[in-house]
């Protein structure tokens, strides 16, 4: 029988806060996006966000091949009229934007749609 090392929980909790800093795609999600399970995005329109949201944040901007198998293109991925889409996922509307703003959940300014138009 193997021997398994048990790793402490401080140990754990650190290696788990190491992730979430070096994921550089779980602040784009939580401030621009919605998990939604009846939800659809443009996976062109949904990685043109990611970079504007990476360049005015200072953030990483992920290669399109990083940012698929970050999303797990696997298991959302979809072709439709010839647009690739990802399913569960969408981008915040304006409304929700204001309201996740209003409760301090944003770091930077208004959503980059916003600001580009």
């Amino acid at each position: 029988m193997a021997c398994r090392i048990t790793v402490p929980l401080p140990v754990q909790a650190a290696t788990a806060r190491h992730r979430f800093e070096m994921d550089s795609l779980a602040p784009f999600l939580s401030e621009e996006c919605v998990r939604d399970s009846g939800g659809v995005a443009d996976r062109g329109g949904l990685y043109g966000r990611c970079g504007v949201f990476c360049e005015e944040t200072g953030d990483e901007h992920l290669s399109k091949r990083a940012f698929a198998i970050a999303q797990g293109a696997g298991d959302h991925s979809q072709r439709a009229n010839d647009r690739r889409t990802w399913r569960g996922i969408r981008i915040r509307t304006p409304a929700e934007y204001c309201d996740a703003v209003d409760d301090g959940g944003s770091r930077h300014g208004s959503p980059s749609a916003n600001r580009s138009a």
